[in-house]
C-alpha cells in the first residue's frame, strides 16, 4: 500500500511546508512577496476543499522561488 498516490489534501499540506520552507530560505529574493501572497491565497483553496487550485498555486509560489515543488 505504499505506492499509494497522497489525496489531495495530504498534498495541500506538504506543499504549504514546502511553499513555507522555502520563502524563509529565500526571504530576500524579489518575487519573495508574490510567493507569500500565493501561499496564503493556496492555503484559502485548500481549506475551503478547493484542493486542486490550492496545488496548483503553491506550485505557482515555489516556482517564483526557483524550488521545484515535491510530486510524491
Amino acid at each position: 500500500m505504499a505506492d499509494e498516490t497522497p489525496t489531495r489534501t495530504v498534498l495541500c499540506g506538504k506543499l504549504q511546508q514546502q511553499t513555507q520552507q522555502a520563502i524563509t530560505e529565500h526571504a530576500e529574493a524579489k518575487r519573495a512577496a508574490k510567493a507569500r501572497a500565493l501561499q496564503r491565497k493556496a492555503t484559502r483553496f485548500c481549506a475551503s476543499n478547493k484542493q486542486a487550485q490550492g496545488i496548483r498555486t503553491f506550485a505557482q509560489a515555489l516556482k517564483l522561488l526557483g524550488v521545484q515543488p515535491i510530486d510524491d
